[in-house]
């Protein structure tokens, strides 16, 4: 791959495979010692993934650029050999490390994708949640639903009860009309009939039992009911927050948004008082721009402002400064650009800034 798009494919031979223990060699090949085998140039983030890396995510390495961080990629658990292990390893050689400025768009990368991966934390722990809540919610029912059974048991039997009291009383009667007859079936009659009335007692007694839990339980139920509404209250704002984080995450990554005042965002002028040496700053940078009308603006001359005119201070004349104009048609306001800002004697007046 170069630049995130496939420039060519190749297969390993049949049986090869790397040798373990051994020693690996960044700088040169492990057997020469030529200097015309040394590596002469810079290395950043190189990372080693015991699987295949997908198209998706080489290309998002090549877009994001130094902003590029191995542990953001769904492959990032399978790094065997980090940037910051190599960093660790005893050195030999003319090896040095490069500082890197990070820029505001780098770290406002990071702050998007912890965000994003904060989010995504907070919905799948709201997910569980809401799992668990919905088996609460099961189990009220199915508890709702063992009452109710008990319920319509326990009616079944206040009918037959009531059945047997009507039979009672029928008897009772019946026994009234030949009290005068026989004393000891009185005595047998009103024995039944306080059996009967207790047992009525305790039927009623278990009704009002049933029917309390019953109460209980429905309270229950709203009470998860309440609970399950917030739930999905909860899961609603943090996919809210998630689809923003993600469309700041788009708009990061485009320049599409971007328009001539988001100068002001930069770290010269942002959360600072607009004071009249910012406004000469600013206004001094955008004169310098009148020497170079008709110049066509390619890579290489926004470059040299971005490397050379950054802050009002001297940068003396150097040839590789002309690289960034490779390409360029010259005019005399770049030459009288030149010569008024990188003159070797202009800078000798700023030797203190």
């Amino acid at each position: 791959y170069l630049n995130g798009d496939l420039i060519g494919t190749d297969q390993t031979a049949s049986g090869r495979s790397l040798v373990m223990g051994g020693t690996l060699f960044f700088n040169r090949l492990s057997y020469s010692t030529s200097s015309s085998y040394i590596f002469g140039g810079e290395l950043f983030q190189f990372t080693i993934f015991s699987d295949v890396l997908s198209p998706s995510s080489i290309k998002t390495m090549a877009d994001v650029g130094l902003c590029s961080d191995p542990s953001w990629l769904p492959e990032s658990e399978s790094r065997i050999l980090r940037w910051e292990d190599i960093l660790s390893k005893s050195r030999s050689g003319n090896i040095r490390e490069v500082a890197v400025e990070i820029s505001e768009v780098c770290r406002g990368f990071s702050k998007l994708h912890e965000d994003l991966a904060a989010a995504v934390g907070q919905l799948k722990e709201t997910e569980v949640q809401l799992g668990t809540t919905q088996e609460r919610i099961q189990t009220v029912e199915s508890q709702l639903n063992s009452t109710r059974e008990e319920l319509e048991s326990s009616k079944q039997n206040f009918t037959e009860v009531s059945e047997l009291l009507g039979e009672t009383t029928e008897r009772l009667q019946t026994t009234e009309k030949t009290l005068q007859t026989t004393e000891e079936r009185l005595q047998t009659t009103e024995k039944n009939l306080e059996a009967v009335t207790a047992e009525l007692n305790k039927t009623e007694a278990t009704l009002e039992t049933v029917a309390s839990l019953l109460n209980t339980t429905e309270e229950e139920l709203e009470a998860e009911t309440a609970r399950h509404n917030k739930t999905e209250e909860l899961l609603e704002t943090c996919s809210a927050t998630l689809t923003d984080s993600e469309g700041r995450l788009r708009d990061a990554r485009t320049f599409q948004n971007i328009s001539r005042w988001d100068v002001l965002l930069t770290a010269p002028y942002y959360n600072r008082v607009f004071s009249e040496e910012l406004f000469q700053q600013l206004t001094s940078s955008w004169d310098m721009l009148k020497k170079f009308v008709g110049v066509n603006m390619t890579d290489g001359v926004v470059q040299h402002f971005r490397n050379h005119h950054r802050e009002p201070v001297c940068d003396a004349f150097d040839l590789d400064m002309l690289l960034d104009f490779v390409g360029v048609e010259w005019t005399i306001g770049m030459v009288n650009h030149f010569k008024e800002t990188h003159e070797d004697a202009a800078c000798a007046n700023n030797t203190e800034s």
